[in-house]
C-alpha cells in the first residue's frame, strides 16, 4: 500500500494530463456593430466585458474592427483574450450569387487594424467609411479563405441555417436551380436534408477553420 506523498504525486501528475475547460466566444458584436444589442456606450460594453469572466472572446463587428484591436491590444482583467475580427459580407462570383454569405475571419491576439484590414479590397476605401452592410462582391470563396489563412486569421462560415448563411445559398443553387428560377418553390423535407448534407461536404472543400451552426 503507497504512502499518501506516493498517492498526491501520482495525482498530481494526473491533474496535469486532464482537459481543461474555457468559457470562450467566437462571434460577437460591440457597440461599433449596428446591431448591436445594447447602449451604444463602449464604456457600458467593457464594464459587461469584465463581468463576463471569458477566458477568449473574438469580437466580430460588420466591416469594423477599431475597437476590437484596441481591446486586444490592452490588457483585460482575468487575462481575457480578445481576439480581433470582422464578419464580413460575401457575395460570391457567378454563378454561385444569388445570395450574400456572412463569414467570419479572426485574428491573433494584438493584431493592428492595419494588419486585419489586408483581407478588404482596396475598393472598400477605409473602416470609417463603412456602415457595415458593405458587401465585397465576385469573390472565390475558396480564395478569400487563403487569403485569411495567408494572414494567420481563422475564417469560420457564420450561422449557415439562416438567411445569410451557406444552407441559403446552397438550396437557391441546388436541385437545378429550380429555387433560383422559380422564388416560389417550396423544397421538401427530403429537399432539405439532402441539401443540408451537400452544404456540409461544400463548406469542407472551401476549408473553413469552423462551421457555425
Amino acid at each position: 500500500m503507497p504512502g499518501y506523498d506516493v498517492l498526491i504525486k501520482e495525482l498530481e501528475t494526473l491533474k496535469s494530463n486532464v482537459a481543461i475547460f474555457r468559457k470562450v466566444v467566437l462571434h460577437s458584436h460591440s457597440p461599433q456593430s449596428y446591431d448591436y444589442k445594447g447602449k451604444k456606450s463602449e464604456e457600458e460594453y467593457i464594464d459587461k466585458l469584465k463581468a463576463s469572466k471569458l477566458n477568449m472572446l473574438a469580437i466580430t463587428d460588420h466591416m469594423k474592427c477599431d475597437l476590437a484591436c484596441r481591446l486586444s491590444n490592452t490588457k483585460m482583467p482575468q487575462n481575457t483574450c480578445i481576439l480581433p475580427g470582422l464578419e464580413i459580407n460575401i457575395r460570391q462570383a457567378p454563378p454561385n450569387d444569388a445570395n450574400s454569405l456572412h463569414i467570419l475571419a479572426i485574428f491573433p491576439e494584438k493584431y493592428s487594424l492595419e494588419q486585419v484590414w489586408r483581407i478588404i479590397p482596396p475598393e472598400i476605401k477605409s473602416e470609417k467609411k463603412c456602415k457595415g452592410d458593405e458587401e465585397l462582391n465576385n469573390v472565390v470563396l475558396s480564395d478569400f479563405v487563403k487569403n485569411v489563412h495567408d494572414n494567420n486569421g481563422l475564417c469560420i462560415a457564420a450561422h449557415i441555417y439562416n438567411k445569410k448563411g451557406a444552407q441559403k445559398t446552397f438550396k437557391q443553387l441546388g436541385r437545378d436551380g429550380i429555387v433560383l428560377f422559380d422564388p416560389n418553390y417550396q423544397l421538401t423535407k427530403e429537399d432539405d436534408r439532402e441539401s443540408v448534407e451537400k452544404v456540409k461536404n461544400w463548406l469542407l472543400t472551401v476549408k473553413f477553420d469552423v462551421i457555425e451552426v
